[in-house]
């Protein structure tokens, strides 16, 4: 607008808290969830000062408020299958199940060529570090046995 200048609604008592996620995606669903509060601050501004009517402003801040709702309940269809890529190359007999809920894996996820955007880092260790941490872990920790069905890395 050229003939006025308006300042989008905001707190007068902001509230901060310090994020601190094990997740990089947590952090980018908080940053999701701060766009979405500057999205309803500045529709609220408008139908204020009459740029929008109250049933366009209801709109755009319920489509905006399902997306958001939806990515939030995006992570309950995940499903532990207690498979990895190993247990698929070895053929552990899990296959069946997995192929059925997520469909046929390509070759470059299989392989490892195809990994998450935001996965961890593989840090590269060598043979003499992997024999002394295997060792230390060995020693250190009580005996415990574990069977297939539980963990098929064993």
């Amino acid at each position: 607008m050229s003939a006025m200048e308006v300042t989008v609604a905001e707190s007068l008592r902001l509230y901060r808290i310090r994020l601190q996620f094990a997740n990089p995606y947590a952090y980018q669903d908080a940053q999701l969830i701060a766009e979405h509060d500057t999205l309803v601050r500045t529709v609220l501004t408008c139908r204020h000062i009459g740029q929008l009517n109250d049933e366009s402003a209801q709109i755009i801040i319920h489509l905006c408020a399902r997306k958001i709702c939806g990515t939030f309940v995006t992570p309950q269809g995940y499903r532990l299958l207690g498979i990895d890529r190993k247990c698929l190359q070895r053929s552990s007999g899990k296959e069946p199940r997995a192929s059925s809920l997520m469909g046929a894996l390509s070759e470059n996820v299989l392989t490892g060529k195809l990994r998450a955007p935001l996965v961890p880092r593989k840090a590269p260790f060598s043979k003499e570090t992997h024999r002394l941490l295997g060792s230390d872990l060995l020693s250190s920790s009580p005996n415990t046995e574990y069977s297939a069905d539980e963990n098929c890395d064993t």
